[in-house]
């Protein structure tokens, strides 16, 4: 159904077997088990999955998906988008690395043959240029990838290097590309190779799925609040589920936020599009 908001945005809501929604990216134990938990307890899909009218590719919602998968869902309520519309954008996540051992830095700067650069400024250079796909900057030493890696499997590295953290238990702290970044004494960052829209199509139909927080999709406009019934989700069919967003939809005052505005503590680069149920 498509859905008419403030000043002329519309946004294009459906119900969809969650058979048919290919997730792209992993998802982080912890959060899996916050979301599932606040469904299970709310009983609720508080917001919509994100993903392509062309062939339902999730581009955000991953821990949803799972999820209502895991709370035997048989569909999730979507938003779609025209995944090559140049207003659908995507960017990549930076991992700050805090305190890790010289052990974790020396395992990685091996994982990806790593070479010493001149400087932090000219590592970044080099996988901005693609003649590197990741670096490790810090303050004092930076390092960049050979020239041998593919992206997949620069980002399947990745993931590996993820659960080194974890079971280093190093904390990693996620900062999209758009932000400036400082970097501390203690602290190193991977800065892989930024990927398009064809780029992540391609690396996860030939190597699975993407390490967590490895892109991050810009949408014209995110719907947030639509608060479905799970049991819905779980019992009733495809039809009865359609008719329920119709009648939520329906019943719900919709505010548009601007781009940079906050909402329940968090801050969205994009226009967010907020549903509120009007009790009659």
């Amino acid at each position: 159904m498509i859905v008419s908001v403030t000043g002329g945005n519309a946004l294009r809501l459906s119900v969809i077997p969650l058979r048919e929604i290919t997730p792209h990216e992993r998802t982080i134990p912890s959060f899996l088990k916050i979301i599932k938990n606040d469904m299970r307890r709310s009983g609720y899909q508080r917001d919509p999955v994100l993903v392509t009218r062309q062939n339902h590719f999730a581009l955000d919602g991953m821990h949803r998906l799972k999820s209502l998968l895991s709370l035997k869902a048989k569909y999730a309520v979507c938003s779609e988008y025209d995944y090559y519309d140049d207003s659908l954008k995507v960017e990549r996540w930076l991992r700050t690395m805090i305190a890790p051992s010289q052990k974790l830095l020396y395992e990685i700067i091996s994982k990806f043959e790593m070479v010493r650069c001149p400087s932090l400024r000219e590592a970044v250079n080099r996988v901005e240029s693609g003649a590197s796909k990741i670096a490790l900057l810090s303050r004092k030493k930076s390092f960049v990838s050979g020239t041998r890696w593919s992206l997949g499997e620069t980002y399947r590295k990745m993931n590996e290097t993820d659960r080194q953290c974890e079971k280093s238990k190093v904390e990693i702290r996620f900062q999209r590309e758009s932000e400036k970044f400082t970097l501390s004494s203690n602290s190193a960052m991977l800065f892989p190779a930024r990927l398009s829209k064809r780029d992540v199509m391609k690396v996860t139909e030939e190597n699975g799925l993407l390490p967590y927080k490895s892109t991050r999709y810009v949408v014209p406009i995110r719907p947030m609040g639509i608060h479905f019934p799970i049991s819905y989700l779980q019992k009733r069919s495809m039809s009865d589920c359609t008719h329920k967003l119709e009648e939520i939809v329906n019943l719900s005052k919709v505010s548009l936020k601007s781009k940079n505005a906050s909402y329940e503590g968090r801050k969205y680069s994009e226009k967010i599009a907020i549903f509120q149920l009007q009790l009659q």
